[in-house]
């Protein structure tokens, strides 16, 4: 199924401002959840996703 059968879920998405990432995260998504902290996912089965990094903007900076 996709997002726009679901109405519910995108409106949740775009209130969230979910947005996809790029570079080393491209297949990954971010949203805020304040001002300070970001929640990196990445979608997995149709019901599924799986939060991969919870923090502030150093989340997105690759680790050496």
């Amino acid at each position: 199924p996709q997002v726009a059968e679901f109405p519910a879920l995108h409106d949740a998405i775009e209130k969230l401002k979910v947005h996809k990432l790029k570079g080393v995260l491209k297949n990954c998504h971010s949203f805020s959840v304040n001002y300070r902290f970001r929640i990196v996912f990445s979608y997995g089965s149709k019901n599924d996703v799986h939060i991969l990094s919870v923090g502030n903007h150093e989340i997105y900076r690759p680790t050496a």
